[in-house]
């Protein structure tokens, strides 16, 4: 019963608006007071990701987030585009018990409708996110765009 209640808490806890769980140790993205660290960042992000566009979010459940792509700077182009969100399942070893979920405060949290700008990465096969990433709402990224725009020409 113990465990039931600490995997409830873990849940309820990881669950919690982004903005108020810090747990994730780095940086939300380009720090644009200051322009020369924003574009380092930027640029290592870039180089490091597989795809980088701008699109609205379709459909999310625990596990996978549906992109409807609008604009790449980087990558295949595809209509739409599916993502990890970083939740696993960690199989039990004994068969008495039920699986457990892995959620992380680093897990990007999209939200059906809005619009983002996506950086992802290919970890092991599987497309992926994180908030450490430089991916953000659309609405926020004005200076990111402004940025990805310059480098494209």
């Amino acid at each position: 019963m113990r465990r039931l209640w600490i995997v409830a808490l873990l849940t309820l806890l990881s669950l919690a608006n982004r903005d108020n769980a810090h747990a994730c140790l780095c940086s939300d993205g380009a720090n644009w007071t200051n322009p020369g660290e924003a574009r380092k960042f930027l640029d290592k992000e870039f180089s490091e990701a597989v795809i980088v566009f701008s699109g609205a979010v379709v459909t999310r459940d625990m596990f996978k987030v549906r992109i409807k792509a609008e604009k790449f700077w980087k990558g295949n182009v595809k209509e739409e585009i599916t993502l990890s969100t970083g939740a696993r399942i960690i199989p039990r070893k004994d068969s008495d018990n039920e699986d457990l979920i892995s959620i992380s405060t680093c897990d990007y949290k999209f939200e059906v409708g809005k619009k983002y700008l996506v950086f992802v990465k290919n970890i092991d096969g599987e497309l992926i996110t994180r908030r450490c990433s430089g991916t953000n709402l659309l609405d926020d990224s004005s200076k990111t765009v402004t940025y990805l725009n310059e480098k494209k020409k």
